[in-house]
């Protein structure tokens, strides 16, 4: 069989989604053709098959080779962002690198465009989907309309909202899909909302709902419902509000979208009061929340998550935790992930934001981290005695362990040592904290530069004054 032949039947198998079949002939494919072009062919065929962690481990044993390595960065930062590790993705892309936008092909202009917008850098994301918008392969089709689409929500995003509702105008126009025309309506209809303009976003969605069916579980449905609850809450119909923003939650959370998108539902049900206020303090302190959403919330100075009498405290804010009698400074990586299960609490934490949390730095490690993980389960378990497990991707605290832990946030980053103690010698804090002599040293030497302490004295009368702000 030719290298045509074999391209025309994998491409047959992957139209007809015969996903096993089609996994076989592209590890025979490549093992015929181990060129760079073959294997970004069959990446290309992964993705549309939804194979994104099996793409990934292909190519992250052909990464270290040089050749091609900008469009395989590429291909690790689009399959990343695939995978959720939308904050991996993002750091991979060089924007120096792509500043030539015209000299991409549009599965480049989009697939960056895509990253930066999932990651809410829509000033940076705007240029590639205006040019994706324009571009030559694209005239005429569907991707024409989300290319625009894609352009309104980053000129929405950057306080363009008049163009914004322009331009998701200029996509309906271009669209004769009865579904996609649906979107382009509820869009224009966000738009409208967000800028309080509710008499003007309703007869959009309601329009808009025409074209979905009731039993839709996307998430440009719960994204319809979620703008439309909120619209009716100021139009005195609360009940009907209150059922479809608690339905948009459900829908986001079934079908396990990125962490935002439900927590935002969350925001907009606590500016509304159809929640109790002590959620605000779960969404302030969420784990990994970007700054574009922590901008929008009213800010909590301080949180405790439990009780702090529990046997296992942690505190964020000053990297330290107590157990077993005894404070001890800095905190292990599976004391940090335990922290982040007990602020999500009954909603769980995803993985994969767990990967990108405790290691930002490691995009090429995404299976090694991924076992990591699963490491820091087992010692929580064994060490800890806590029942730790995993449901569909998101990590859970028994709900009978929550009581054991306690987490602080936001208070001031200053250990707990210091805060109880205004003059103290080095063998005062070894014996709280348990350390050694040498250990010890580092941290007085941290204190002193960030102007905690001031040391007094020298030899053995030397003393540490806690400097108070």
């Amino acid at each position: 069989m030719t290298k045509k032949e074999a391209i025309q039947e994998l491409e047959l198998l992957v139209q007809k989604r015969k996903t096993r079949e089609a996994q076989k002939k592209i590890s025979l494919f490549l093992k015929n053709w181990p060129q760079d072009s073959s294997l970004f062919q069959c990446l290309e065929w992964m993705r549309r098959l939804g194979l994104y962690k099996k793409a990934y481990q292909i190519l992250i044993k052909d990464y270290p080779f040089s050749r091609q390595k900008k469009i395989k960065t590429l291909w690790l930062a689009r399959l990343l962002n695939l995978l959720g590790a939308g904050d991996w993705a993002f750091h991979l892309i060089d924007l120096d690198a792509t500043k030539n936008i015209e000299s991409l092909s549009a599965d480049e202009i989009h697939s960056i465009g895509e990253i930066l917008m999932s990651n809410f850098a829509y000033a940076e994301a705007l240029p590639f989907f205006e040019s994706f918008a324009r571009h030559k392969d694209i005239a005429g089709t569907r991707m024409e309309t989300i290319a625009l689409l894609a352009q309104a929500d980053c000129l929405n995003g950057v306080g363009q909202v008049k163009t914004a509702i322009e331009v998701a105008r200029q996509a309906a126009q271009s669209t004769e899909e009865g579904l996609l025309y649906g979107i382009c309506l509820y869009c224009q209809g966000e738009y409208f909302s967000r800028q309080a303009q509710h008499d003007k976003a309703l007869p959009l969605f309601e329009q808009a709902r025409h074209y979905f069916n009731p039993k839709d579980i996307s998430a440009d449905y719960a994204l319809l419902l979620k703008w439309y609850g909120f619209s009716l809450h100021f139009k005195a119909q609360k009940r009907t509000s209150r059922y479809y923003l608690k339905k948009s939650l459900s829908l986001f959370r079934a079908a396990a979208f990125r962490d935002e998108a439900w927590l935002d539902v969350l925001r907009l049900q606590l500016s509304l009061q159809h929640v109790p206020a002590a959620n605000a303090k779960l969404l302030y302190y969420w784990p990994g929340l970007p700054s574009h959403l922590h901008k929008n919330l009213p800010p909590v100075p301080s949180a405790q998550f439990g009780n702090s009498s529990a046997q296992l405290r942690i505190n964020l804010s000053s990297q330290e935790y107590y157990w077993q009698g005894q404070f001890h400074l800095s905190l292990p990586l599976e004391i940090h992930l335990l922290g982040c299960l007990k602020i999500a609490g009954r909603w769980g934490f995803h993985i994969i934001r767990a990967m990108t949390l405790l290691w930002p730095n490691k995009p090429q490690e995404f299976i090694e981290c991924e076992q990591r993980i699963f490491q820091m389960i087992n010692r929580l378990k064994k060490k800890y005695r806590l029942d730790v497990s995993v449901k569909k991707n998101r990590i859970y605290l028994n709900p009978k362990d929550r009581s054991s832990v306690a987490v602080s946030c936001g208070d001031t980053p200053q250990p707990h040592f210091l805060r109880k103690n205004n003059s103290f010698s080095s063998q005062d804090a070894q014996l709280f904290y348990g350390l050694s002599r040498s250990r010890m040293a580092e941290y007085l030497q941290f204190w002193q530069a960030q102007k905690w302490i001031e040391k007094v004295g020298a030899g053995r009368s030397t003393k540490y004054q806690v400097t108070r702000t």
